[in-house]
């Protein structure tokens, strides 16, 4: 939970039942892949996008906010997302545009290297060699019971 978080008002911070779950659904940016005949390009536009987001590794952070925070019984669970096909209404084609967008707002990545990229990507795709890979960490957690709640 980062400061701001721990900040809200008591009103404002969601409730849990008595032995409800906590659960966290967090990319981890630094995880991304997709196949590219330019690897060097790729390497360097997603690390740009990984490094100027507000927190490209917050999915690997959440066990120690979540401990940070007060939750204990933590679980783990990764979800690798995979994808072979670069085309519309696929998270891979869709965060291309992302990238794309956020980047011409942000770094030192040219526009002209974003058009190659995407470029590069749908020629991968039309040769049949493309992959798209995201981790998605999905955190659980509970509360620590109230103190003198008698619960362990």
């Amino acid at each position: 939970m980062d400061r701001k978080s721990r900040q809200l008002p008591p009103r404002s911070r969601p409730r849990l039942r008595p032995g409800g779950l906590v659960i966290t659904d967090d990319s981890d940016w630094d995880t991304l892949v997709y196949a590219a005949q330019d690897t060097a390009r790729a390497r360097r536009i997603l690390r740009t996008f990984c490094d100027t987001g507000p927190n490209g590794w917050i999915g690997r952070a959440a066990p120690s906010r979540m401990r940070q925070a007060g939750l204990r019984d933590i679980q783990v669970h990764v979800r690798v997302i995979t994808e072979r096909e670069f085309v519309p209404n696929t998270l891979g084609y869709h965060q291309a545009q992302v990238i794309h967008d956020w980047l011409r707002t942000v770094g030192d990545i040219t526009p002209a290297q974003l058009e190659d990229f995407r470029a590069d990507l749908h020629h991968t795709a039309t040769r049949g060699d493309y992959l798209f890979t995201l981790n998605r960490y999905i955190c659980v957690g509970r509360p620590a019971p109230p103190f003198g709640s008698g619960r362990p």
